[in-house]
């Protein structure tokens, strides 16, 4: 089971597989070994080409929209706002944007 969600970027989700295979070729791994054969990993997927990594902002937005909402309590828009330094407003958005997520992923009786 797969700890990446399924809207992780795919070029991240690559770094991830072919990192977990190259640990899994490791018996108990000091962490010397372990950086250097991801180092290693690297330079041989990598090396020579210009690489892009992505911030993964959407990742982090759906993070940070789930925690909203699971303290979400219905009367604490401005607290919310307060702590996760955004608007009452957007808290509001981000509330109904998860409330219309949950409802898609009911079953229809």
């Amino acid at each position: 089971m797969s700890l990446l969600p399924d809207n992780y970027p795919e070029m991240l989700t690559d770094f991830h597989d072919n990192i977990l295979d190259e640990i899994c070729k490791l018996e108990a791994p000091s962490h010397e070994q372990l950086a250097f054969s991801i180092t290693e990993l690297f330079r041989r997927q990598f090396g020579g080409s210009m690489l892009y990594i992505p911030f993964g902002m959407h990742h982090d937005l759906n993070i940070r929209n789930a925690e909203i909402y699971s303290k979400f309590t219905g009367d604490n828009h401005k607290q919310l706002g307060r702590e996760f330094g955004i608007s009452t407003k957007q808290i509001y958005c981000v509330v109904k944007k998860m409330e219309k997520a949950e409802r898609k992923r009911r079953p229809v009786h």
